[in-house]
């Protein structure tokens, strides 16, 4: 079966390769180095949760999108996790087909090494895991059937994880005890990214500010912007010096909590 991935994030050090002539929203893994082989995950399936309650995805990152999925075939999304991270997937299909889910640790060479899955049948799947080994992994979203159709995918974590975003999907984070959270950007050299971050509804007196670093040299930031007031948005036009991945961060000012939503156009 072929994959097709149709989000792709990187590890921390990673050096792309054929990046110029790929489109944004597709980013095929490269060569990811060999993580310590050792594997003690702890996966359960959630009881039967609703897509919609809240109760149900923890604070932290988030990602809502709607993707089709061919017959019998598989999209895959890449992140970052660190030990002891927590993620929680649901996912509910649409038009018919039955969908598995499985969270590979990615090791280079096509060496991918299954930690945690679920396929309970027809209908809405759930998937909880703690990382119990910091690295690459791959979400599949496998179609059981030969049946076309699509899918509501929800993707909440702690915000040690690390999510791809492009202007497909609009990311949403919450703050509460947590002081920022990160995404990841791929870069490509000399071309324009509008990448802003806004406050959701009520939350009036949440301050945010942008940063963003490249993973080659987080040290240093390549941009920052805290231009407005609570309850504003943040716009960062970001022309990215070279092929690479960068890393987007969402920081609160003050003591504010609440939600935003934070979106990127080429």
């Amino acid at each position: 079966m072929k994959k097709r991935p149709v989000i792709a994030l990187i590890l921390i050090g990673l050096l792309l390769t054929a990046c110029g002539g790929s489109e944004p929203t597709t980013v095929p893994p490269t060569e990811v180095p060999t993580v310590a082989p050792t594997i003690a995950p702890t996966a359960t399936v959630a009881p039967e949760p609703s897509p919609e309650a809240d109760a149900d995805f923890p604070p932290g990152t988030r990602l809502e999108t709607t993707d089709p999925l061919a017959a019998n075939d598989e999209n895959n999304i890449v992140l970052l996790a660190s030990v002891g991270d927590a993620l929680v997937v649901g996912i509910e299909p649409e038009g018919g087909p039955d969908i598995a889910l499985g969270l590979f640790l990615m090791q280079g060479s096509g060496a991918d090494r299954l930690v945690s899955e679920v396929n309970a049948g027809p209908g809405y799947e759930s998937l909880v895991h703690t990382f119990q080994t910091a690295g690459a992994y791959r979400l599949a979203i496998k179609n059981m059937t030969a049946k076309a159709g699509s899918y509501k995918l929800r993707i909440a974590s702690s915000s040690g994880v690390a999510l791809y975003f492009n202007q497909r999907h609009m990311v949403q984070g919450k703050f509460e005890n947590n002081d920022n959270l990160s995404y990841l950007h791929l870069g490509y050299a000399g071309r324009d990214a509008t990448i802003s971050v806004t406050p959701a509804e009520g939350y009036a007196d949440l301050d945010l500010r942008l940063t963003i670093v490249s993973l080659r040299d987080m040290s240093t930031i390549l941009l920052e912007v805290d231009d407005n007031g609570p309850g504003q948005q943040e716009t960062a036009v970001f022309k990215a010096p070279s092929d690479d991945q960068y890393l987007v961060t969402v920081w609160r000012q003050g003591d504010s909590v609440g939600v935003f939503t934070l979106k990127q156009a080429e």
